[in-house]
């Protein structure tokens, strides 16, 4: 309870049994959780259904025709986002020993890596001169697969450590009601009211960004006592992190090239393959924390950090895909028209 930052009233007696004296305790009333903390969860929900609200404003049915329009680039991104990064974030937790040690920050590793895409990543995708198209379409398409994946790959890579039960059903209710059921609204939206859309597009991208700080602002904030945990979140496991962000952007800008992709699509599947939905990510760590006994936010700790330092590695990468992934004049062009 008192790592579930619960409150609760308790009457304390002192007795003795077989000779020896013990300290008893009984419960005067159920242990309930802090006003602050409910009304911090509640605005979390609330914010970031508004955050994919706005996601929806800007996708249309035909982001979602170019599967079949460049279905190698699609198929590419998606063995990348699904398979490859979470298998490396148990490579990596394994071989650094938070595995065994510190399995919620593994489990942080891996729902990471179990989550889409996000606008982030559309973003930087423009900066990088890549297939804004492409990369606007994997995140569409990731996005609605995360209602299978998420849940799928958390319990399959997490199956194997006692201390973690992982709650699908929950995480699948979190899908559907915070990412499936307001990109849907949002694109109906755009639909029949186009100008609408177009004229609220800047105001929800403003409120993704600071639903994102205010979020690991004051989860950071509510657990700053964590942080001097150095064992467990010592100099090893921020490279850890970081690196898991770059190696996988990295391996995405060289694997694309053996089915001869364009540097200009290699790129958007980069972005796309490194940075995540990292909104999404937090807030389920938030939520699940709780139920699964992760009491240090471990989860919460691990994907904020990821959240906060891939903007760094992603401009870093925009600087060295002019080296390893240059740009034919036409190519770039026309991935911005």
């Amino acid at each position: 309870m008192l790592g579930n930052k619960l409150v609760f009233r308790a009457l304390l007696t002192e007795g003795g049994l077989d000779g020896q004296k013990y300290t008893f305790i009984r419960f005067l009333h159920p242990p309930a959780q802090l006003m602050l903390d409910k009304i911090f969860k509640i605005a979390i929900v609330f914010m970031f259904f508004f955050v994919m609200l706005g996601m929806g404003l800007n996708l249309t049915l035909n982001d979602f025709k170019l599967v079949l329009q460049k279905p190698k680039g699609i198929v590419i991104g998606i063995i990348f986002q699904w398979f490859l990064m979470p298998l490396l974030a148990l490579g990596m937790a394994w071989a650094l020993g938070f595995y065994h040690k510190f399995p919620f920050i593994y489990a942080g590793m891996v729902l990471i890596c179990a989550c889409p895409g996000g606008v982030t990543s559309n973003l930087m995708t423009y900066y990088a001169k890549g297939d804004l198209a492409l990369s606007v379409s994997l995140t569409s398409v990731s996005t609605f697969l995360a209602l299978f994946f998420t849940p799928l790959i958390l319990t399959v890579l997490c199956a194997n450590i006692p201390d973690i039960a992982i709650p699908t059903g929950l995480i699948a209710q979190t899908i559907i009601g915070l990412v499936i059921v307001p990109l849907i609204i949002g694109m109906s939206i755009r639909q029949k009211w186009l100008n609408f859309a177009v004229k609220a597009t800047p105001f929800f991208s403003a409120l993704g960004v600071f639903a994102l700080l205010m979020v690991i602002g004051v989860g950071v904030y509510t657990n700053v006592e964590k942080f001097a945990d150095t064992q467990r979140y010592s100099l090893i496991f921020y490279i850890m992190v970081v690196s898991l962000s770059i190696l996988g952007m990295l391996l995405a800008a060289f694997f694309p090239k053996m089915f001869r992709i364009e540097n200009y699509q290699t790129r958007a599947i980069s972005m796309e393959v490194g940075l995540r939905n990292s909104t999404l990510a937090v807030t389920i760590a938030l939520l699940i924390q709780d139920l699964m006994g992760d009491f240090y936010s471990s989860m919460f700790v691990t994907t904020a950090i990821y959240g906060i330092t891939m903007y760094v590695t992603g401009f870093l990468m925009i600087l060295l895909y002019k080296i390893i992934l240059p740009l034919e004049d036409k190519g770039a062009g026309d991935t911005l028209k």
